[in-house]
């Protein structure tokens, strides 16, 4: 508890430490025991995001931090093991393979996604679950000032592109439900078409057109399901991709 209070009385007595140690390098070490050195490279009121090994970028909330201290640059640069032992635990090996060294990409920090509360979704099978999901999202890019009116619209067409680089497997399990729902969406249309085509050439052929019109409506059907199992997989790719990340 008091560890607690000390860090919250950090942060708001000391708001500018931040920008004083962007750029530098940095040892983090967290209140669930997770060890970082990196470069501070962005900073937001909540947090900030570090720079580690291999480039990738790692975002760390204000009220995670249990301890951070610079790192000299002559223990930055040097090469000597036992150095490297000191500033590292051996258990920082484990931790680059966790979810919170996932690469973060400019589409992550521009739209903020790190502020996604998206502890409360698990899984997205059911659509009122995924609805709920959906307009968490919407909330959250529309009431983000940072965001210019484009960058808004465009956040969808910016998600589809960072899944389809990041979960291929996933988009390509997406495009292959909407090229389906949208061919069969078409076979329905020109169903329905030939069947008033034939009702107009022949008011009898009612048995015809009637074939034709069931057919168009099963067709219809099948695509609505192919949409809702395409959009099952998007957004659940997506959850995926965030909690990775977070």
């Amino acid at each position: 508890m008091y560890k607690f209070l000390a860090i919250i009385t950090f942060f708001i007595f000391c708001s500018d430490f931040f920008s004083q140690i962007k750029g530098d390098s940095v040892h983090v070490e967290t209140v669930y025991s997770k060890k970082y050195q990196g470069t501070v490279t962005q900073i937001d009121k909540e947090g900030f995001f570090i720079k580690i090994s291999n480039n990738r970028e790692v975002y760390i909330p204000s009220l995670e931090i249990k301890t951070l201290f610079a790192v000299p640059k002559e223990v930055e640069i040097g090469t000597d093991a036992e150095t490297n032992i000191k500033l590292l635990n051996p258990t920082d090996a484990k931790t680059k393979a966790s979810k919170n060294q996932t690469e973060v990409s400019d589409f992550y920090k521009k739209y903020k996604l790190h502020n996604l509360d998206i502890s409360s979704f698990h899984s997205l099978k059911n659509p009122i679950i995924r609805g709920s999901f959906k307009r968490k999202i919407n909330r959250h890019i529309l009431f983000n000032s940072s965001l210019t009116f484009r960058e808004r619209l465009k956040f969808n067409k910016h998600m589809k592109i960072e899944l389809e680089k990041e979960s291929k497997v996933s988009f390509s399990k997406y495009k292959k439900s909407m090229r389906t729902s949208v061919v069969t969406a078409i076979l329905g249309a020109s169903s329905y078409v030939a069947a008033s085509a034939v009702l107009y050439n022949n008011v009898n052929a009612l048995a015809e057109a009637g074939g034709l019109i069931v057919a168009s409506v099963g067709l219809f059907t099948f695509s609505l399901i192919k949409v809702n199992s395409a959009d099952k997989v998007l957004y659940t790719s997506f959850l995926s991709y965030l909690k990775e990340r977070q």
